[in-house]
Parts: C-alpha cells; structure tokens; sequence
C-alpha cells in the first residue's frame, strides 16, 4: 500500500521519555531497514545513545546528542536542548549537521532567533 506514494525517506526515533540509557540493538529494526532499502528509501534514525560500530550500513543519516565520530554516514547533532535553553551550541564536524526539535508551542519568534544562532 506504500509504495503507491511518494516517500522522502523514514525517520525511526527511540523514545526517549523513558530515560534509558541502554544502547540500541540496530539489528532489531532489519525488518524496517529491508522495507526502507527495497523501496530505496532514505533511512534515518534518531537514538539517545549507541553502541561505537553498531550502525548498519543501510542507515544512511544517524541523529543523536553525543559524539558519533566513529559512525561513518552523515550525522544529526541534536542540539534542541541547548538551543531552546540558550546554552552554547557545539560546532559541527565536515560529516554533521544541526537536527533541532522545536516544540509545538514555542514561540515562532523565538524559533526564528535560535536558528539564527545557527547560521553565525
């Protein structure tokens, strides 16, 4: 039923609320990751935390808070906490890019000046 529409890729996120600090197991979502690559889908995925090599080479895009310098896709850095806290943001590496969460009921002049801090 999917394949009928237009898709831009599949973002999977771990649900972060329950504050576990216990590292993925990436093979456990190779049922999705398969679908993703039949349709040639871009995958994306969006953990707290990771294990340094476990990300299969169908993921193409890795976002996470931490330091993912031994992943070798392109990486999200979230930076939504510092950001909306106003707290220094950490630069990128040539392989990152800022992933940023804005909250449904922030203020769209304060979205618009934070992500401006992003551009300096």
């Amino acid at each position: 039923a999917v394949s009928a529409h237009q898709v831009g890729g599949v973002l999977l996120e771990e649900d972060r609320r329950a504050g576990s600090q216990v590292s993925t197991d990436l093979e456990l979502y190779r049922p999705i990751i398969n679908v993703t690559k039949h349709y040639r889908w871009p995958m994306a995925i969006r953990l707290a935390q990771l294990e340094s090599g476990a990300v299969p080479s169908d993921i193409e895009v890795f976002i996470a808070t931490g330091n993912l310098a031994a992943c070798g896709m392109a990486r999200g850095l979230d930076v939504s906490a510092p950001l909306w806290n106003g707290d220094e943001v950490p630069g990128l590496d040539s392989r990152q890019f800022y992933f940023v969460e804005v909250a449904k009921d922030e203020r769209p002049e304060h979205v618009l000046d934070c992500l401006a801090r992003l551009r300096r």
